[in-house]
C-alpha cells in the first residue's frame, strides 16, 4: 500500500511590480549603451580616458546579458520551470544504468552464452548418436562447424534400449524389468526429463545437477564465478555405490538330495549335516542354538568368506561330484552386499548429497556471484521478499475480499513465520474491525442463532503474531498519516484497530505514506513524519521493517547532521534528499512480476498446505469428497515436517528464511498500484505495486545505496538557493566569456560542446561512467555504478545558464539597440508560457472556504464490472477507454447543466444547482441520466463495430448511475491555502448508496420518490422497485427506477412495468403467492441482455419466497415495507 503525500513546491510570493521594475532597469541599461555606442569616437580619442570608457561600454551589453540571464534562469528555476523535465532525467539515468537485480540485470557478471559449457546439447535429429550437418550443437571452438569430440547431451529415456548394459539378475540371457541397467539415452533430451537450468539458457546443459535458484551463470570451469572443486572425501561411505566382487571362493551349504525335484529340503530327504545340529542348512555351516531354524545373531557360524558376517549359499559346479567347491570348480560369486576393502566404489562429492556446491573445501549454499551489496563476503540473495494478492491469488483463495485476518493473514504470518523469516511486514491496513467476523455477527443477530461462539479475526491474528514471536519472526503492521481537511487539525494517526494495538508486547506498526513528485511519480521514500497530537516521530513501514530485521527492538530517536544532511536511526545513516524527512529512491529494477527483481510469491502459495484447499473442487462421487486439481500444498515444502527435508534433499532452497517478507496487493481494483521512474520499461507501461515500492526502500537502506545529492536538491529550496545561484552565475559567465567576440555558427558549436560535456557529467556522476554517452553511441557497456556512488546531479538549470545567454547575446548581435524591449519580451516569451505570464501579473482575490445548503442534486455514476475491465485491458488500452467513455459522459453531463466534482477512477461525481442557482435541478440530473445511458448504448454499437479490437465485456458495458434530490451544502472546502469546490451532505451519501445497490436489482438509473417528484413524474418512464433501509442509513428509502423519457421505451418493457407495479402492491400487502405470480408474469417482458446480474422482477421473486419461509414481521403486526441492505 502506498499512501501518497501530494508534494508541495516551495513558493515565494513576488509582487509583479517588483518583477516589472527589475525587467524594465535591464532593458533601460541595454538601451542606454545602444544610445552610447553611438558616440563620435574622435571625441573619446582625445580624451585620457576614451579608452577605458569604450572598453566598459563594450561590455556593458555582456554585462547586461549576464545579469538578464542570471535573473531569468533563477526564476525559471525559482518557479519550477525545469522540475518536470528534471525528474523526467532522473528516471532516464535509472533506465540507462539498468536493472541491478533480476532477469535484465545490468550486473556485472558474465554471459552463459560467453562460455563453454563442456557437456551442452545438440538436437539429435537422426538419432544417430552423433551431430550431423543441419543438427543444433555446442560450438566449442567458434570456428563455425560441428567438430569431433564438441559436446552433446545424451541424457537417457529412462528405459532399456537395445545395446544397452544390464545386470541379467536370473541369468535368461534377455532384459527383464527387474534387472539393473545402464540408461545410456537415446540420443536426444526428452521432454520429460527434468533438469536444472544453471546457466539460464532454457535447455540442460548436462553433468552438473546442482539447484541453482539464484544462481548468475554457469561458465566452463565450474559455478557461476567459482572455479570448479570437489569436496569428495576419498572414503567409502555407506551411501556411496560400490563394485561388489566377492570372496573368490565358495560359501558352503551342506549337499541334499533333492527326492521330489522341488528345489528345496524337504522333511525325511537325506542331507549331509556339516554342523551336527540334526537338520539341512541353506547357507554356511552354522550352529542354530534355539532350533529356530534361521541363524541369529548370538548363534556360533563358519565364517567362510571371512567377512564378518554369515553370508547365504553360492551356486557352484561340483565337477568330481563331492558334494562341496573345490579350487577351481566354476562357482556364481554373489559378493557379500558390503563393501570390503579393495573393491572399487564412487566417492560422490559430499556437497551434491546436501544440493550445496563445493567451495574453498567447504559446501556452501551456491546463490550469488556478484557481491550485490559489497560486504566482501557471500549472501544467500535479496534480503527481501514480496508476497502479493495477485489475479491468481484473487482466482484461487475460496475466500470474499477482504480477505479475513481470522483465516488468510493469520495462516500468512504462521505459516511465514515457521519458514523462518525474520520480518513479516503486511502493507495492508487493519484499521477496521474484521468484516468477516462482523458479517458472521450480524448473519447469526438476524438469524436469532444463540449458542454460538464466535472467535474474533483479530484476535486469530494476534494469537498469529505471538506464534511469530515465539519462532523469532517479527511482525509489522500498516498505519498510515491521513488528511481531512474538515479537521482540527488536519492530520491524524490512522492505525490498525485497537484490539491489534493493544497487546501483551508492543505491537510495531509502519506508516504506509510514500512522497509523490508534481508529476504524480513517485521516487522519494519517507523515514518519519510528524502527525498533529502524536507526541513520538512515526517511522515509516520500510524504517520499521529494516530496524527489526537488525534486531532493534525499541525505535531510536532520529539524530539530524546538518553538515552531511543526513539523518541517523539507530545503525541506519539515511542520506537525505534536500534537508528532508526522505530519501531519494535507487531502484533495483522495474516490476517483479514481469522481470523478477525481487522473488515475488502469489498470497494463495503461502496460504497454500495441507488443511488448506484453494482453487475450485469438484465432487469425486467414488471417494465422497471434493477434489482440489489445483492445490498443490505449496507451502508444505518449507514448512511441513514431513516434506521440508525431503525437499531440501532435492535441493529446494527455502527463499523465506531468515528474510523480510513484505505482503500487499498488485490488484489494479485494490488502487495501490504507482507510477514510478521504470513505469515505462519495454514495449509497454508497467505500474509499480505500492508493496514493492516499499520492498526497494528497504532493500536500498539495507545496502546503504544512497543517491548523493552535492547540490542538495534537483528543484528550487530555500535552503540552497545560494548553491544553485553560484551554479547559474558561473556557467553564464563561462559560456558568455567563449562565446560572446565569436561568430553566430562557432557560438553555436561551443554552446553544443558545453551542453554535451555537462550532460556527459551529470549523467556520469550518477553511472560512475563519465564516457557513458561514447560507450552508448560504441555499443559498449556502461559502467555499473556500486553502492553508495550514485550522486545526482541538476541538468536543466545549470544546462538553461548556459542556453539562455548563448541565445540572448545571439539575439543581441542580430538586433539593434533600438529594439531591446521588444528583444526582452520576446526572451520572457521564449521561456515563460502565456499563462504563466498571465498568473505573474495578474492579482485576483483569494477564494474563501465555506459554503451554502439549498435543495440541489447529487449525482454519481460508475462502470458495471470495472474490475473485470481492468483484469482484461493493458494499462494504455484502459486508459483510452476511459478517456473516450468519460468524455463522452462529461460533454453530456456539462451540456446538461451539472457541475463536475470529481472523477474517481471510472466514476463519475457531480452535482446540479450549484454554483449557479437551478430551480429544475432535479429535472436537469434526471435528463442528463437517461442520456448518459443513451450516449452508453452508442458506445457499445461503436466498440462493437470496431471489430476484435475490445473484448466482449467492453462491449456490452454499462453504466450505473444514482441520483438524488435533496439539501446540499456547495463551496470551498479544505484549508485556506488549498481548497476544493464539491458538495457534502447526507443527500450525497444516499446518491452514492443508490448507485451501488441498483447492482442488486440489476438497474442502472436509480433515484427516489422524491427526486421524480421534484423533477415531475410525466416526464419519464418509471417504476417503485422496493422499499429499502441501505447500510449505514436509518431512514428508508423508496427507490425508484428510471427507464426513459416519457413514451420512449418499448411495449414490452411498459407490460412489465404495469404487471411489476401490480406485484409490488401485492408485496405490500404481504401477499406472497399472489405478488410471486405477478413478478413471476413481468418476468416474461424484463429487458435481458449480456452482463445484466439481475432484474427487479427475480429480485422480488427471491425476497417474496424467503419471506413465505421467514415472514419479515411475526402474526398481525402491521409490515413497513422495508428491507434492510446489509451489504453493497
Amino acid at each position: 500500500m502506498a499512501e501518497s503525500n501530494d508534494k508541495n513546491n516551495n513558493s515565494q510570493e513576488e509582487k509583479p511590480e517588483e518583477i516589472t521594475q527589475e525587467s524594465e532597469e535591464i532593458q533601460v541599461e541595454q538601451t542606454d549603451t545602444g544610445l552610447d555606442s553611438e558616440a563620435d569616437d574622435s571625441e573619446k580619442k582625445a580624451k585620457p580616458e576614451g579608452k577605458v570608457m569604450k572598453y566598459i561600454k563594450s561590455i556593458l551589453p555582456s554585462i547586461g546579458i549576464a545579469i538578464g540571464s542570471i535573473v531569468l534562469v533563477y526564476l525559471l528555476h525559482y518557479f519550477g520551470a525545469f522540475n518536470t523535465l528534471e525528474l523526467k532525467l532522473y528516471d532516464f539515468r535509472l533506465k540507462l544504468r539498468g536493472p541491478i537485480s533480476g532477469i535484465e540485470s545490468n550486473s556485472a557478471l558474465p554471459q552463459a552464452e560467453g562460455f563453454l559449457d563442456l557437456t551442452e546439447p545438440f538436437t539429435d535429429t537422426n538419432q544417430n548418436g552423433i551431430w550431423d550437418d543441419e543438427e543444433l550443437y555446442t560450438d566449442s571452438n567458434e570456428n563455425g562447424n560441428y567438430d569431433s569430440g564438441e559436446p552433446f547431451i545424451d541424457t537417457g529415456n529412462g528405459v532399456w534400449d537395445e545395446g544397452e548394459p544390464f545386470v541379467d539378475l536370473d541369468g535368461n540371457g534377455t532384459f527383464d524389468e527387474w534387472d539393473e541397467f545402464e540408461d545410456k539415452g537415446n540420443g536426444q533430451w526428452d521432454v520429460a526429463e527434468k533438469f536444472t537450468d544453471i546457466n539460464g539458457n532454457r535447455i540442460w546443459d548436462g553433468e552438473n545437477k546442482i539447484y541453482d535458484e539464484g544462481i548468475d551463470s554457469q561458465n566452463s570451469t565450474g559455478v557461476g564465478c567459482w572455479i570448479e572443486e570437489s569436496c569428495a572425501n576419498g572414503v567409502f561411505d555407506p551411501d556411496e555405490d560400490f563394485t561388489d566382487k566377492g570372496n573368490g571362493k565358495w560359501d558352503g551349504t551342506e549337499p541334499v538330495d533333492d527326492k521330489n525335484n522341488n528345489g528345496i529340503w524337504d522333511d525325511a530327504e537325506p542331507f549331509r549335516d556339516d554342523n551336527g545340529d540334526g537338520k539341512w542348512n541353506a547357507p554356511e555351516p552354522r550352529m542354530d542354538t534355539n532350533g529356530n531354524g534361521t541363524w541369529d545373531d548370538s548363534e556360533v557360524f563358519t565364517d567362510i568368506n571371512g567377512n564378518g558376517k554369515w553370508d547365504m549359499a553360492e551356486e557352484f559346479t561340483d565337477d568330481n561330484k563331492n558334494g562341496i567347491w573345490d579350487e577351481g570348480e566354476e562357482l556364481f560369486d554373489l559378493g557379500n552386499e558390503v563393501w570390503d576393502e579393495g573393491e572399487e566404489f564412487v566417492d560422490i562429492d559430499e556437497c551434491e548429497k546436501t544440493g550445496e556446491v563445493c567451495h574453498n573445501g567447504e559446501c556452501v549454499e551456491y546463490k550469488e556471484c556478484h557481491d550485490i551489496n559489497q560486504n566482501d563476503k557471500w549472501d544467500a540473495g535479496l534480503d527481501v521478499v514480496i508476497v502479493e494478492i495477485d489475479d491468481e491469488s484473487f482466482r484461487l483463495i475460496n475466500e470474499p475480499m477482504p480477505y479475513s485476518r481470522g483465516t488468510i493473514w493469520s495462516r500468512a504470518v504462521r505459516n511465514l513465520a515457521d519458514a523462518g523469516a525474520k520480518v513479516v511486514t503486511i502493507d495492508m491496513m487493519f484499521d477496521k474491525p474484521d468484516h468477516q467476523t462482523e458479517n458472521i455477527k450480524n448473519y447469526i443477530a438476524n438469524q436469532g442463532v444463540e449458542g454460538v461462539e464466535i472467535k474474533e479475526g483479530d484476535q486469530l491474528l494476534i494469537e498469529a503474531i505471538e506464534y511469530a514471536r515465539s519462532k523469532g519472526t517479527h511482525v509489522i503492521l500498516a498505519s498510515a498519516r491521513k488528511e481531512e481537511p474538515t479537521r482540527f487539525p488536519p492530520d491524524y494517526l490512522l492505525e490498525p484497530t485497537q484490539q491489534l494495538i493493544e497487546t501483551d508486547q508492543k505491537q510495531h506498526t509502519g506508516l504506509v505514506n510514500i512522497n509523490t513528485d508534481t508529476d504524480g511519480f513517485y521516487r522519494q521514500y519517507g523515514i518519519f513524519y510528524p502527525i498533529s497530537g502524536v507526541q513520538s516521530l512515526n517511522y515509516t513501514l520500510g524504517i520499521e521493517s529494516v530496524l527489526r530485521f537488525l534486531d532493534i527492538e525499541e525505535n531510536p530517536d532520529p539524530v539530524f547532521d546538518a553538515e552531511t544532511g543526513s539523518i541517523t536511526v539507530g545503525p541506519l545513516q539515511i542520506q537525505s534528499y534536500g534537508v528532508s524527512n526522505t530519501f531519494l529512491l535507487n531502484y533495483l529494477g522495474p516490476v517483479s512480476g514481469e522481470f523478477k527483481t525481487f522473488n515475488r510469491f502469489a498470497l494463495s502459495d503461502i496460504v497454500d498446505t495441507q488443511d488448506y484447499n484453494i482453487g475450485a473442487g469438484e465432487y469425486n462421487p467414488d471417494f465422497g469428497e471434493m477434489d482440489y486439481v489445483e492445490d498443490q500444498n505449496w507451502m508444505d515444502k518449507y514448512i511441513d515436517p514431513i516434506m521440508a527435508p525431503i525437499f531440501e534433499a532435492q535441493g529446494f532452497i527455502n527463499p523465506f528464511k531468515g528474510k523480510i517478507v513484505v505482503l500487499g496487493t498488485s490488484l489494479a481494483e485494490d488502487q495501490d498500484i504507482k507510477p514510478t521512474p521504470y513505469l515505462s520499461y519495454g514495449e509497454q507501461d508497467y505500474l509499480m505495486p505500492g508493496v514493492e515500492i516499499h520492498a526497494n526502500a528497504i532493500q536500498q537502506m539495507l545496502n546503504a545505496d544512497y543517491i548523493q545529492m552535492p547540490t542538495g536538491t534537483l528543484e528550487y529550496k530555500t535552503r540552497f538557493n545560494k548553491d544553485h545561484l553560484l551554479i547559474i552565475s558561473l556557467f553564464i559567465v563561462v559560456t558568455l566569456l567563449l562565446v560572446t567576440k565569436t561568430p553566430p555558427i562557432w557560438g553555436f558549436v561551443i554552446m553544443a560542446v558545453e551542453l554535451i560535456i555537462w550532460v556527459s557529467y551529470s549523467i556520469g556522476a550518477f553511472l560512475t561512467d563519465y564516457l557513458w554517452l561514447y560507450k552508448l553511441i560504441a555499443g559498449q557497456e556502461i559502467n555499473v555504478p556500486g553502492l553508495g556512488e550514485s550522486a545526482m546531479i541538476p541538468i536543466l538549470f545549470p544546462a538553461a545558464a548556459i542556453v539562455l545567454p548563448y541565445g540572448l547575446n545571439l539575439t543581441y548581435k542580430l538586433f539593434t539597440e533600438g529594439q531591446d524591449k521588444a528583444f526582452l519580451k520576446a526572451a520572457f516569451g521564449n521561456y515563460i508560457s502565456p499563462e504563466l505570464i498571465d498568473e505573474m501579473f495578474d492579482s485576483k482575490q483569494k477564494p474563501e472556504l465555506g459554503g451554502n445548503a439549498a435543495m440541489r442534486t447529487a449525482y454519481f455514476t460508475d462502470i458495471a464490472s470495472f474490475s473485470t475491465f481492468s483484469e482484461l485491458l493493458t494499462a494504455s488500452e484502459l486508459v483510452i477507454l476511459l478517456n473516450e467513455y468519460l468524455t463522452s459522459m462529461t460533454d453530456i453531463l456539462l451540456n446538461g447543466g451539472g457541475t463536475l466534482d470529481k472523477y474517481e477512477g471510472d466514476a463519475i461525481i457531480a452535482f446540479f444547482g450549484a454554483p449557479v442557482d437551478q430551480p429544475d435541478n432535479a429535472l436537469l440530473a434526471l435528463k442528463v441520466g437517461v442520456n448518459m445511458q443513451q450516449a452508453c448504448d452508442d458506445l457499445r454499437k461503436k466498440w462493437t463495430s470496431e471489430g476484435d479490437k475490445w473484448p466482449e465485456i467492453v462491449k456490452q458495458m454499462r453504466t450505473r448511475i444514482g441520483i438524488n434530490h435533496g439539501d446540499l451544502v456547495c463551496g470551498n472546502m479544505g484549508a485556506e491555502n488549498r481548497m476544493n469546490y464539491t458538495m457534502m451532505g447526507d443527500t450525497v451519501n444516499t446518491a452514492a448508496r443508490l448507485e451501488e445497490g441498483a447492482k442488486q436489482y440489476g438497474i442502472y438509473l436509480a433515484t427516489t420518490i422524491e427526486t421524480l417528484q421534484a423533477a415531475g413524474k410525466d416526464e419519464f418512464e418509471w417504476r417503485i422497485v422496493d422499499k429499502t433501509r441501505y447500510m449505514g442509513k436509518s431512514e428508508a428509502t423508496t427507490t425508484v427506477e428510471i427507464l426513459g423519457f416519457k413514451g420512449g421505451i418499448s411495449d414490452d418493457l411498459a407490460k412489465a412495468i404495469e404487471i411489476f407495479n401490480e406485484g409490488f402492491e401485492l408485496y405490500q400487502k404481504m401477499d406472497w403467492d399472489g405478488a410471486i405470480g405477478k413478478f413471476t408474469e413481468s418476468e416474461k417482458y424484463e429487458e435481458e441482455f449480456v452482463g445484466r446480474p439481475n432484474t427487479p422482477s427475480r429480485r422480488l421473486i427471491d425476497r417474496c419466497n424467503e419471506y413465505k419461509e421467514e415472514p419479515p414481521v411475526s402474526g398481525d403486526n402491521d409490515w413497513d415495507g422495508v428491507f434492510t441492505m446489509t451489504k453493497k
